[in-house]
């Protein structure tokens, strides 16, 4: 079990999002931690994905060309 204090308007905040989802604070505060965590993962996954398309060697395609070729609206 971990326990921390938070300022009081984040607190308050955090308690208001809970009741206007209709879950507990401290379901709130997991389902908050659970995100942030995925979203770090994320960004290590991209983070390897760019460097490893960076050492490839292999060039970008402009959005604007990927736009004109496949007829896409922007």
């Amino acid at each position: 079990m971990i326990t921390i204090e938070l300022p009081t308007e984040i607190e308050e905040s955090l308690g208001k999002l809970a009741e206007e989802n209709g879950m507990s604070t401290e379901k709130c505060i997991e389902q908050a931690i659970l995100q942030y965590i995925e979203d770090c993962h994320d960004v290590r996954l991209a983070e390897a994905a760019l460097t490893e398309f960076y050492a490839s060697g292999e060039k970008a395609i402009p959005i604007e060309e990927v736009i004109k070729e496949y007829g896409l609206a922007r």
